[in-house]
């Protein structure tokens, strides 16, 4: 993620950098979590049914 980070103004961009990176992280985690409801285990089902 240090590609975000914008080089040519010094400390500034250094922490525009490590924002974005915590933005995404953040977007990542949310969009994860919001998957984790939906995955269900199919043995679950099988064994629940009979």
């Amino acid at each position: 993620m240090s590609t975000a980070a914008i080089p040519g103004k010094g400390l500034e961009g250094l922490i525009h950098g490590v924002n974005v990176s915590f933005i995404v992280t953040a977007i990542i985690s949310i969009v994860g979590l919001i998957l984790a409801f939906f995955i269900h285990d199919e043995k679950e089902k099988k064994i629940s049914s009979r």
